[in-house]
């Protein structure tokens, strides 16, 4: 009896010995949640154009037809300007080369397009950037010779997606919030959309290029 007591010792000491250690995995960090503001707004101006902004948001106007528009705790600032142009062959051209600019802004970031109408008859070019971007939101509204755009653009740029998604979601909702917004531009030419089409929304997720 104490000679087999002796060899089933023997036999667990060797097999904790050589059996497989349990396999130790990462834990996933967990980045702290960001506030969201509130959903309250307050009116802002730009020559011929009047929208809605967050009310938490700050505001600067280093020109009349140009403002920085600041969401602190989104580290985050919005950059957003008009002009009104003098035929449509020029709007036709600052679309373009607005066009282009958003393009470069997302480089090889892959990016959400949707295009619409607002009740107020702008028609809407809103872009969302999918992955780390340092301008994760952007937009061009136009209605008759006016072209008004916006970037969004991070102050302290993070390369993580997870920790900046719910940021980039609250900006690109504040995206529509001043585009369902916006008013008093004259009727008129319409420049993002072509003649006939019905202005409904287009949604669209790949590498954005320009038309």
């Amino acid at each position: 009896m104490t000679k087999y007591i002796l060899i089933s010792a023997i036999s667990i000491l060797l097999f904790s010995c050589t059996g497989e250690k349990e396999k130790s995995f990462p834990r996933r960090y967990a980045y702290p949640r960001i506030e969201l503001y509130a959903d309250s707004t307050k009116t802002v101006t730009l020559p011929s154009s009047t929208f809605n902004i967050n009310a938490a948001a700050t505001v600067e106007s280093p020109r009349p037809e140009w403002l920085d528009i600041s969401y602190p705790r989104y580290g985050a600032v919005l950059h957003i300007s008009e002009n009104t142009l003098a035929t449509p062959a020029q709007l036709d051209e600052a679309i373009a080369n607005r066009r282009q600019r958003i393009a470069l802004n997302l480089g090889d970031t892959e990016a959400e397009s949707l295009e619409y109408t607002t009740p107020n008859g702008f028609s809407i070019l809103q872009i969302k950037a999918l992955d780390a971007s340092g301008t994760p939101v952007q937009f061009i509204a136009v209605k008759d010779l006016t072209i008004i755009s916006g970037a969004f653009v991070f102050t302290h740029q993070s390369t993580n997606l997870d920790s900046i998604s719910p940021i980039i979601t609250a900006l690109n909702t504040e995206s529509s919030t001043i585009a369902n917004t916006l008013k008093n531009s004259p009727e008129g030419y319409n420049g993002l959309l072509a003649p006939g089409e019905s202005g409904g929304i287009e949604k669209t997720t790949n590498k954005y290029r320009p038309r």
